[in-house]
């Protein structure tokens, strides 16, 4: 084998492994929460402009800051059926919703070449 016709990139067709409908764009100015802790965890977030502070309220009223995100990023993906923080944009914010009940799971169709 040449290096030339050598590539690192391992086998798989991942494009396939996840396949999500439409999103649904959202613009957000700064300040304003995106989702309160408790709601339903219904959506899964993509940062196209902005950043979003993830955090919890103490119950002396400060906030404990758990995260930030950044363009480019995901976030909203939480283990339970509810959230377990509030989201904020930091800035004028613009993501991209997509619905969590209207994503597919994974298939058996990552096919190796």
């Amino acid at each position: 084998m040449s290096i030339a016709n050598f590539n690192p990139q391992p086998r798989i067709e991942t494009r396939s492994m996840y396949q999500f409908t439409a999103g649904r764009p959202e613009c957000r100015p700064a300040d304003e929460l995106v989702y309160r802790e408790d709601d339903p965890s219904s959506s899964l977030y993509y940062i196209e402009v902005g950043a979003v502070r993830i955090y919890r309220l103490l119950l002396d009223g400060r906030r404990y800051t758990r995260s930030f995100h950044c363009a480019g990023e995901w976030f909203g993906l939480e283990g339970g059926e509810r959230r377990a923080a509030f989201a904020e944009a930091i800035c004028d914010l613009h993501l991209i919703s997509y619905s969590l009940s209207n994503m597919r799971k994974p298939t058996v169709k990552a096919v190796l070449r």
